[in-house]
């Protein structure tokens, strides 16, 4: 027993070890102060887990350092560490992306079974003016515009939502669970679907001339206008990355949300839209080469189940492309309010005085 306690010691705080340590990937700057010893070091190890600001984290789906956010970050670190908490949550993640997304991208898909050229490759070629019937034998656009208004107006914000609580509990320490995400629900998704569609307003604000040209019968004149309007649509985008953040953990409405992202943005304004550009192509990069297997099959393939295959195309991006973008969306709130506000260090006072 005695010697069993002696090795035990010597693999405490007090002494270093040569086992290999995965590097943490969140780690404050007063982590290298002197470590605690004894029962206070061992329950601070469980605590804190193997997390940190490098992209590499261990394997194990520990939570991060507790009383987070860190200092500043770049590029990489937000990157990388989006997908560490991706990691960090991936079991409830799946789940309940699975539970929400399956039932209904398959409704989706279902109703506009008729809208996809569910002949493939061969039914194109034997019919080239299928090419123009992509929604279905009566133009009628009624099918995509519902599954359009019931994925992106309405699932996503609340997903979105979810992720980013996931990813702001994990960074506080918590564990991940789906209750954390069913009560961002009930209690921020009122301001979350708020929040969405007053943003979506702000893009039609440049869009509705052309739409106006369009019914004049000018088109030639919107073709021309097309090119500046998507210009601005584009460079407004930043402006509302932190919206969600805002309003799932600092508990804003809509309008202060949108104030709140605006007036973090506009002091990094370069800065945000390079992260924007830069996360969203590899992001969405990985979500295309994956979902896009058996999309390309469905096509290729046809034999009138193609919509059961776009379906799976759609889940499987979901399932990749919208966890990973809002635990950006997180990282780029903190890192905001690091650089702009002290957040970090005041958070850091408060642990000192074992305040929450």
């Amino acid at each position: 027993m005695g010697e069993d306690w002696q090795a035990a010691g010597d693999r405490g705080d007090t002494t270093p070890s040569r086992a290999a340590v995965a590097p943490p990937v969140f780690v404050p700057p007063e982590s290298s102060s002197a470590p605690a010893t004894g029962s206070v070091a061992a329950a601070m190890e469980r605590d804190r887990g193997p997390v940190g600001g490098s992209p590499v984290g261990n394997a194990g789906a520990r939570p991060v350092e507790p009383h987070l956010p860190s200092g500043p970050l770049g590029f990489t670190d937000i990157l990388d560490g989006a997908f560490q908490l991706y990691r960090a949550s991936r079991r409830v993640i799946v789940g309940m992306s699975l539970a929400v997304l399956v039932p209904l991208h398959l409704l989706v898909a279902f109703v506009q079974r008729d809208s996809v050229l569910t002949g493939g490759l061969g039914g194109l070629l034997e019919d080239p003016e299928a090419a123009a019937a992509l929604l279905g034998e009566g133009g009628d656009p009624t099918a995509a515009v519902i599954g359009l208004v019931l994925v992106q107006g309405t699932v996503l914000p609340l997903l979105a939502g979810g992720w980013i609580a996931l990813a702001s509990r994990v960074i506080d320490g918590g564990q991940p669970s789906a209750g954390v995400i069913v009560r961002t629900w009930r209690q921020r998704g009122p301001a979350l679907l708020g929040a969405w569609w007053l943003h979506v307003l702000a893009y039609l604000v440049p869009v509705a001339p052309l739409a106006l040209l369009a019914l004049a019968g000018a088109e030639v004149a919107a073709a021309a206008a097309a090119a500046p309007v998507l210009l601005l649509s584009a460079l407004l985008m930043p402006f509302f990355v932190r919206v969600a953040p805002a309003v799932v953990i600092e508990g804003l409405g809509p309008v202060q949300a949108i104030r709140r992202s605006v007036a973090l943005t506009r002091r990094r304004y370069a800065a945000t839209g390079g992260v924007v550009i830069g996360t969203t192509f590899v992001i969405a990069l990985i979500a295309t080469l994956i979902s896009g297997v058996p999309e390309v099959i469905g096509f290729i393939g046809g034999f009138g189940w193609a919509w059961v295959l776009l379906a799976i195309a759609a889940i499987t991006s979901g399932l990749i492309q919208g966890p990973l973008t809002a635990h950006t969306a997180t990282l780029m709130f903190m890192d905001s309010r690091a650089r702009l506000e002290g957040h970090d260090l005041v958070q850091r006072a408060r642990n000192r005085r074992g305040q929450p």
